[in-house]
């Protein structure tokens, strides 16, 4: 697969099923994943994705990512696919829209407005947002591979009759490996063609079948079963 022609739908099939659709990058280190706000540290008072981590006075500093100068082969190897590094849901969620999104990346957050007793506007909130993470076309690519995999890939449990969904699996093992332990998971986004919602589902240490495919993203295509029609998102 890595010898093959990269301008085909078969290959951008297999690279959106596939968390080997990095392996080119490891050579060096992919400088997206820290534009995406990926390379936060969980010491001192850094922001990670919306959420602020403090380190305690008696603990040593916790990086959620290699340092630059600590990044090996091995390591190269091992972030290509998805291992060896960590990241938080809300850092996850603000990726994943960023890439959909035509490469816009939107602090986390609650609120959008104050509304008095009356129902008129009373504070508008705004938000810090970085702008061109990707671009456009490398975004509406994203969408067309996301929108792929719960059409006819992985994520196919996820999929709502009549609406355009796209979304990723995720199955990660958690150490020691021994202790078989699984983190399921699945991010969803909809309409696929013009994101407006994102949900995701993740499953700590699942008993039985444990693959994220098969029991996150049904969570996810029930919920949007319900979401679309009450957002007013008309079937296609």
């Amino acid at each position: 697969m890595i010898g093959g022609d990269f301008d085909t739908p078969i290959m951008y099939q297999d690279l959106a099923n596939s968390s080997l659709g990095t392996m080119p990058y490891t050579t060096g280190i992919p400088p997206a994943m820290y534009g995406y706000g990926m390379g936060g540290m969980a010491g001192g008072s850094s922001y990670l994705g919306g959420v602020q981590m403090r380190q305690q006075p008696d603990r040593d500093k916790i990086e959620i990512m290699h340092k630059k100068e600590n990044v090996g082969q091995v390591e190269l190897a091992t972030i290509s696919f998805g291992q060896s590094f960590q990241i938080t849901p809300i850092q996850l969620a603000t990726t994943v829209s960023a890439l959909v999104n035509g490469g816009r990346r939107v602090t986390p957050h609650f609120g959008m407005e104050v509304l008095s007793a009356e129902g008129k506007k009373v504070k508008t909130f705004r938000y810090n947002a970085k702008k061109h993470i990707v671009s456009e076309k490398t975004s509406q690519t994203m969408r067309e591979l996301l929108e792929s995999v719960v059409a006819e890939g992985s994520g196919k449990n996820a999929y709502v009759e009549g609406y355009r969904i796209g979304g990723k699996t995720a199955t990660s093992q958690t150490l020691p490996r021994s202790a078989n332990k699984y983190i399921s998971s699945f991010v969803g986004f909809a309409p696929a063609d013009d994101p407006q919602i994102l949900g995701m589902c993740v499953i700590y240490n699942p008993q039985g079948v444990y693959y994220g495919g098969t029991i996150a993203a049904p969570v996810i295509g029930k919920i949007f079963e319900n979401i679309l029609p009450y957002l007013g998102i008309e079937k296609q």
